[in-house]
């Protein structure tokens, strides 16, 4: 592709972005020293949305933790149904969250 839409499709290049956009970023610039040190002063003054804010930043949460779950070696359809066994079992008990099976299975 040469970068080019045909004729009759409306659509930006890829990468492109949209005038709100734009715009906002025009709006922005040159303040972005002054808003940090706003919202860090709204945190310091005990502001709890602006606190969260600081704090994504400095600290963003974990998305993926690694797992660590002991499995016996799968050799057939059996072992494999009781591997499922074994991590049904950990979600019941709480060792593994319901979500870090859906994880692995991808």
């Amino acid at each position: 592709m040469d970068g080019k839409f045909t004729d009759g499709n409306g659509g930006r290049p890829k990468g492109s972005r949209n005038k709100a956009t734009i715009a906002i970023d025009s709006l922005l610039e040159g303040q972005a020293e002054a808003l940090t040190q706003t919202a860090i002063s709204k945190a310091l003054d005990g502001d709890s949305i602006a606190l969260r804010l600081c704090m994504d930043r400095i600290a963003p949460p974990i998305k993926d933790k690694p797992v660590v779950f002991p499995l016996a070696q799968m050799r057939d359809a059996m072992d494999a149904s009781q591997a499922a066994g074994s991590v049904l079992s950990a979600v019941s008990d709480g060792t593994l969250t319901f979500n870090q099976p859906v994880a692995l299975a991808n």
